[in-house]
């Protein structure tokens, strides 16, 4: 795998059988190696990016002498990190499963088209934009222009209809002007939540309808995402990361979150509720008599 004249990886197959590979098999690895060059590259360019930056920014705070201000530079770069990372798992992990798993399945073929492998080619060019966004650490664009009830029904439209599957999908916002207050950090985390929980029901549970619920009850904002599909224990064992990603984005805010099961013990229901006015006590986690609570739905 070259750019501009650079090794920057390689690709290797390997077979217990001697003389299995034909020249035919050689050109297609080609292929495949040529494809996936371009996002290799912008991994590692993204990788040498960042830690570029965290050496330039700790360089400027130590220059002005503000010890205080390095620990606080220090505290932020790692949380933009665990961001990332966490961005990187819920957008382009997903992405880059999908693309082995269809590679995996051409390479099964004795001859592979250059029309099988357009699709392969387009998933590449949208993985490599969707870390482009990452590395520039933009929000998402939606998000930005129209606000949060608008970018989580963007997101569930999209993916919903992208799923080829006959899902039926709702967003019901009751908050009035509650998100409009809302500090930019924590419509990010919130979004990013939700995000998780639409691509986990709509990728994983099978359902047939997909709800979402936004409310302010108390004092506090809620936000429901609901799906009548084969329920938390079944969707999310396979998914203990994404888990993690959206129990650590509540903490950050805070906020507590609850995955229980839906109507009758049935689909899947994720609940957020976060304070506008006073705190809730810390542990990011509902307490039993509110995470067996149902949704009024």
């Amino acid at each position: 795998m070259k750019v501009q004249g650079t090794i920057i990886a390689a690709l290797s197959c390997s077979s217990q059988q001697a003389g299995v590979y034909t020249m035919e098999d050689v050109e297609r690895a080609r292929i495949i190696a040529d494809l996936l060059t371009p996002y290799f590259y912008a991994l590692r360019a993204a990788e040498q990016a960042q830690r570029s930056a965290i050496v330039e920014a700790v360089a400027r705070a130590l220059e002005v002498g503000l010890r205080l201000g390095a620990l606080k530079l220090t505290e932020a770069l790692e949380q933009e990190r665990q961001r990332i990372g966490m961005d990187l798992h819920d957008q382009t992990l997903a992405d880059l499963t999908r693309l082995a798993r269809r590679i995996d399945r051409l390479s099964r073929f004795t001859e592979v088209t250059p029309k099988a492998l357009e699709p392969v080619a387009r998933s590449l060019q949208q993985s490599m934009q969707d870390l482009r966004h990452i590395i520039e650490q933009a929000r998402p664009s939606v998000l930005q222009l129209f606000g949060l009830a608008q970018a989580i029904e963007d997101h569930l439209d999209r993916s919903t209809r992208e799923s080829g599957a006959a899902i039926r999908r709702e967003l019901r916002d009751e908050t009035g002007d509650a998100l409009e207050h809302l500090e930019p950090t924590v419509s990010v985390a919130l979004f990013r939540i939700a995000q998780e929980a639409i691509n986990n029901a709509v990728r994983h549970a099978a359902p047939g309808t997909v709800m979402v619920r936004l409310k302010v009850a108390d004092g506090r904002l809620v936000i429901e995402i609901s799906d009548d599909g084969s329920g938390p224990a079944r969707m999310y064992k396979r998914i203990d990361g994404g888990i993690d990603n959206m129990r650590t984005r509540a903490l950050l805010i805070p906020a507590r979150l609850s995955i229980t099961p839906w109507r009758d013990n049935h689909g899947t229901l994720v609940r957020v509720v976060l304070p506008l006015a006073p705190e809730l006590p810390a542990g990011g986690e509902l307490p039993r008599e509110e995470r067996n609570e149902g949704s009024d739905r």
